[in-house]
């Protein structure tokens, strides 16, 4: 059975071989960051997807795959995310779920990647671990005192980021077609193993019930 710090050091491992994305064309990095973030997004409600504005941020950065000019799309949805982050706070969300629509959205705006895509998808693990405190009714608030819990929960989601990076760098050609990397990707990488489930079922038998006003608009 693995320690706390030996999921600590293997998080940070896992991380730090992310930075190989940088060995893919710009827009196949982005095609591969876009599908993995997106995968993780799709685990919040249609309230959050809708009211947060990240569909329309998905639907750019693929625009931005196949070659369209969305800067202008991308800065002005920036602007209006950033806009939203009080209100994504006073929702019960923590703020770093903006962060993966803000590091994503940075690259239609200038045309390079110094780092916003590695940087998008590790949001998008803490994004990973928070979905399956916010589905249970905890809030942000409690989350940030279970850091060893979230660090544990993210682990699943780097081995899936991982997995998706090798195939990127295996099927290059396929990447800006959305629906053909994005069907390799769940078909070969798994996201959620049954670590994840023996963890939220742990959670589960905790005697905390969030407040009504925290358990809202959750998934």
């Amino acid at each position: 059975m693995s320690t706390d710090n030996d999921d600590s050091a293997s998080l940070a491992q896992l991380a730090a071989k992310l930075k190989v994305a940088s060995r893919l064309p710009l827009a196949a990095r982005v095609a591969w960051a876009t599908t993995v973030c997106e995968r993780v997004l799709h685990h919040y409600s249609d309230y959050f997807l809708d009211t947060y504005l990240q569909l329309e941020m998905i639907e750019i950065m693929w625009s931005y795959v196949g070659g369209e000019d969305s800067k202008g799309s991308a800065l002005e949805l920036k602007k209006r995310i950033t806009n939203s982050i009080e209100s994504m706070s006073d929702d019960g969300y923590s703020p770093a779920l903006a962060e993966i629509a803000l590091g994503l959205l940075q690259v239609p705006c200038t045309k390079k990647d110094a780092g916003e895509m590695v940087a998008a998808v590790e949001y998008a693990g803490y994004a990973f671990a928070l979905s399956h405190f916010y589905a249970l009714g905890y809030p942000t608030a409690v989350v940030s005192s279970l850091l060893k819990l979230v660090d544990t929960l993210q682990l699943p989601f780097f081995k899936f980021a991982n997995e998706a990076l090798s195939l990127a760098l295996e099927a290059q050609p396929a990447l800006p077609q959305r629906g053909l990397f994005r069907q390799l990707v769940l078909e070969r990488c798994n996201l959620e193993p049954d670590q994840v489930h023996c963890i939220v079922n742990v959670l589960r038998g905790r005697t905390y019930i969030a407040p009504r006003h925290e358990a809202v608009n959750r998934h």
